[in-house]
């Protein structure tokens, strides 16, 4: 069983919750690479997953609109997992219809999994299947 966490799920017992999950995939902010947008709950959520042995994986939820944008959601990952032991991948998640509509979001998937991998993680995409098949079927 996998359990995708952020803030609004507060502090989890993760002892116990470790007893029956896989792994867990944890949020650590939402868009650019400003404080106000870190996950509360990541540094906290890591930090357990770690003591308790269980592996996780890490999103930042996207809302890209230029490759500016895409380069300060790379740093905002980046500085939010430089203290952890991110063994899963890291994920790009893609949710927002409008910016799918409207922006290159394959470029800017391009781009943030190029750069999280040449940092020497492993990186994918989160998204629903109609976005994925719509606007990502490009990302490798």
């Amino acid at each position: 069983m996998i359990i995708d966490v952020s803030h609004y799920q507060r502090s989890i017992d993760w002892k116990e919750v470790g007893k029956i999950i896989d792994y867990a995939i944890l949020r650590c902010g939402y868009g650019g690479n400003v404080k106000s947008q870190d996950d509360k709950e990541f540094a906290y959520n890591a930090n357990k997953c770690e003591k308790y042995g269980i592996p996780y994986a890490v999103y930042l939820y996207s809302y890209a609109k230029n490759i500016s944008n895409v380069e300060s959601e790379i740093r905002h990952v980046l500085r939010m997992i430089r203290n952890h032991k991110v063994v899963l991948p890291i994920y790009y998640d893609i949710e927002e219809q409008y910016i799918c509509n409207n922006y290159p979001v394959e470029q800017f998937a391009c781009q943030f999994v190029k750069a999280i991998r040449d940092n020497g993680y492993k990186a994918g995409i989160y998204s629903g299947n109609y976005l994925f098949n719509t606007y990502l079927k490009g990302v490798e």
